[in-house]
């Protein structure tokens, strides 16, 4: 049983797999550091011996640097892999034990090695010899040893026929940690069921710990005890690192607030990029004083809370809705009422719906007597059962997968209702071509003809990149609008989306808000996913149709899916039986 738990002395029993924010101010590495945690000397991957080797012809693709503005004009290297869902074999170590033919994974992994066997980066010239294997395996902790070494690639193989199944993803991201967060703040002890495990909640977790809350976990069994504090963090001090998790430090700056102390929050290159002003200024307004430790508007922040003095607070939300998420689920534990409101445009209002609906089953009072004004009571939370349904923006892919080979695929788990908006990634499916099934406890996708619409993905974000490798295999264009917040994401998702489909050969168009794709045929290569765990869910989906498609730092999926490739191989094998 994988079991961690902490007390508020800091005295800790986990599993090797933590986030660990380095010693230095400005994360540094050398430049073929790919893969492991911060601040810990890179490793080689495994001698890929499993079952039998093959060598693939050199890699001539040459990943580009990261698609952002900033990271465009500067010279820093990209961000390394965070293991998410086991340890990197012991060297030498050879697995025995694996599953049967039939229930084998049918990708291949390939690292690039110098002469020497020395890993080289992506960018190294293409004489570099490229050492690969296809293997199978037992259990998801060989599965992601080898998906977590460095420089990885993996080779989807496209399946036969339709794709049939059934799954049921794991719990979601954007729930787990609102509810860590909310249990932090309650009165009283919370256990969550179906609590995701992945880099973005392992890291949200660990910041509780810190600020010396208790926190029990069982990852097996997918559960956690969180003892809440009754408001602002027990600690007068912490040092939090969040990674990447946009989640993670939005929403633990603004609980910060509500304390008394001094708290530093940073992440990794990429969230440095990340804006975080709006939210900033807003906690300011509250009566916080924060800092910016290299003034752009970014992390790392610099907090020294003594709790919210105002009355009234504004926020703007277009850009993220994780800003106002924020302060919403801070208010009702800041010790008065308090009025909430937000300037401008609001993005991606089903994740406020969801922050507002959880928020009240914990038992705060809010109310909306106009469209983004929220009157909040000062009634606290109290702690409770809490259950966490699967992911949506998980499910995409799944769906997805119906979609473009002409299957039928059941989600278990989510229904019309669910509290996560992606479910409406159905709705664009259909309007596509596909027919679905709602029912009282899942959603089935069977795929049709698809053809190319004109959708506005400002509510679904997160599934337009799932979209934009279905409609690869639709009769006509498709327009993907109103989705430019996506640049603020883990990488600018617009301009990444639209390089990588034109590295594999398809016509694809960048807009300021969005993109449009036109179907063609695809031209085997790598893509890059930039450390953004969606582009590399989303483009494996163009592999099942079109031969030669591999995936570049498989890895990456660990911030919120460590098993989706093993997921995905389950749900296709059927399908891939018989071929040679």
């Amino acid at each position: 049983m994988n079991t961690i738990t902490t007390n508020p002395s800091n005295n800790l029993t986990r599993t090797p797999v933590s986030p660990k924010r380095p010693t230095e101010t400005a994360p540094r590495r050398p430049p073929n550091f790919r893969a492991g945690k911060e601040g810990m000397e890179h490793a080689p991957p495994p001698d890929p011996v499993l079952l039998g080797c093959h060598v693939l012809n050199p890699l001539e693709e040459r990943q580009p640097t990261h698609p952002s503005p900033r990271a465009r004009a500067s010279s820093r290297t990209k961000p390394p892999l965070r293991g998410g869902g086991g340890r990197r074999p012991e060297e030498g170590t050879q697995k025995t034990g694996f599953l049967r033919p039939e229930e084998s994974v049918a990708f291949t992994f390939c690292h690039r090695q110098s002469a020497n066997g020395c890993d080289l980066p992506p960018t190294a010239p293409a004489r570099s010899r490229v050492r690969a294997t296809s293997f199978m395996m037992r259990d998801s902790h060989t599965f992601w040893s080898l998906m977590s070494a460095s420089n990885q690639v993996v080779e989807i193989q496209p399946v036969a026929g339709p794709v049939n199944g059934s799954i049921r993803p794991p719990g979601s991201k954007s729930i787990t940690n609102r509810a860590f967060i909310l249990a932090a703040l309650a009165n009283g002890p919370t256990t969550l069921a179906g609590v995701l495990d992945s880099q973005d909640t392992r890291v949200m977790a660990e910041s509780l710990r810190r600020l010396s809350l208790n926190v029990e976990q069982d990852l097996e069994r997918k559960t956690a005890a969180i003892e809440g504090a009754g408001g602002g963090p027990r600690a007068s001090a912490a040092d939090l690192w969040l990674e990447n998790s946009g989640t993670s430090i939005r929403f633990l700056a603004a609980l910060c607030t509500l304390g008394q102390g001094r708290f530093r929050l940073d992440g990794n290159a990429r969230m440095r990029e990340r804006p975080i002003g709006p939210l900033v200024d807003a906690l300011i307004g509250c009566g916080a004083k924060i800092q910016y430790e290299l003034a752009t508007g970014c992390p790392p922040l610099l907090i020294d809370a003594a709790g919210w003095s105002s009355r009234r607070v504004s926020v703007s939300g277009n850009l993220s809705s994780q800003y106002l998420s924020a302060l919403l689920m801070a208010a009702p534990a800041c010790g008065h009422d308090i009025e909430v409101a937000v300037e401008g445009p609001l993005v991606s209002r089903p994740y406020i719906d969801m922050t507002l609906d959880m928020m009240r089953q914990f038992g705060a009072r809010v109310e909306e007597p106009s469209p983004n004004q929220f009157l909040i009571a000062s009634t606290g939370y109290t702690g409770r059962h809490y259950s966490i349904e699967p992911d949506a923006s998980a499910a995409s892919y799944f769906f997805g997968v119906a979609a473009v080979t002409g299957g039928t695929v059941t989600v278990e788990g989510l229904n019309r209702n669910a509290l996560q908006g992606d479910v409406g990634f159905v709705d664009a499916l259909v309007r596509m071509g596909c027919t679905a099934r709602w029912d009282a406890d899942s959603i089935t996708l069977t795929g049709g003809r698809l053809k190319g619409i004109d959708v506005d993905m400002n509510a679904i974000s997160d599934t337009a990149q799932t979209l934009a490798c279905v409609a690869v295999f639709a009769d006509g264009p498709t327009r993907i609008r109103n989705v430019a917040h996506m640049r603020l994401k883990e990488t600018d998702r617009v301009h990444a989306v639209v390089t990588e489909l034109q590295r594999l050969g398809v016509r694809a168009d960048e807009h300021e808000d969005g993109l449009v794709i036109h179907p063609g045929p695809v031209t085997p290569a790598t893509v890059a996913t930039y450390d953004d765990h969606r582009m590399a869910m989303s483009f494996a989906l163009i592999g099942l149709k079109a031969s030669g498609v591999r995936i570049a730092d498989p890895g990456c999926t660990a911030k919120t899916y460590p098993e989706y490739f093993q997921d995905l191989d389950q749900l296709c094998a059927a399908s891939r039986r018989g071929q040679s």
